[in-house]
């Protein structure tokens, strides 16, 4: 039917479509990715650990995506089909709890139609997480990047983690 759904757990309910006008329509952590890209780091996005959904002041998301970087400089990148289908994305934006005192440098940027649509400040360690809410009205294809400007020798294997929380989409 085109429609979400939801689950109330304490009243054994189930929801088809919109509760309220807030209701998110979709969760980017339900859709699968259309491709994923890096250049001069190691990059890889995942959502199976949920020790790592935690943002840089501990609080814990239920609908997280998880962004592992190591070294820098560069950038990577996911992207998703949205088919004109939706009018606002809205999330937040941080380092994981346990990478929150690593500096990398790193900015997110958020492209519709590889048309930049938001930017954020440098998310190092010490920074707050970030909301963010962008017009993605008329998008046939949304793009996630991150982009690392400092180069840190000594880093595990993905060992610096980034958490997109909530990643919202509204109709």
């Amino acid at each position: 039917m085109g429609k979400s759904i939801g689950w109330d757990g304490k009243t054994n309910t189930v929801y088809i479509g919109k509760v309220n006008e807030d209701d998110t329509d979709a969760y980017l952590t339900n859709m699968d990715y259309f491709t994923i890209q890096s250049t001069g780091i190691s990059f890889r996005l995942n959502n199976w650990d949920k020790e790592k959904d935690k943002d840089a002041t501990g609080k814990m998301h239920d609908k997280a995506l998880k962004f592992g970087v190591n070294s820098g400089p560069g950038e990577g990148y996911v992207e998703y089909l949205l088919n004109q289908e939706y009018q606002t994305f809205e999330g937040g934006f941080s380092l994981e709890h346990s990478s929150r005192n690593i500096n990398l440098g790193t900015v997110l940027k958020i492209y519709g139609d590889d048309e930049l649509l938001y930017t954020s400040n440098v998310i190092d360690g010490g920074s707050l997480p970030v909301d963010f809410s962008v017009d993605v009205s008329g998008v046939i294809k949304l793009k996630i990047k991150l982009e690392t400007s400092v180069w840190r020798s000594g880093l595990k294997y993905y060992d610096t983690q980034y958490v997109l929380f909530n990643p919202s989409l509204y109709k």
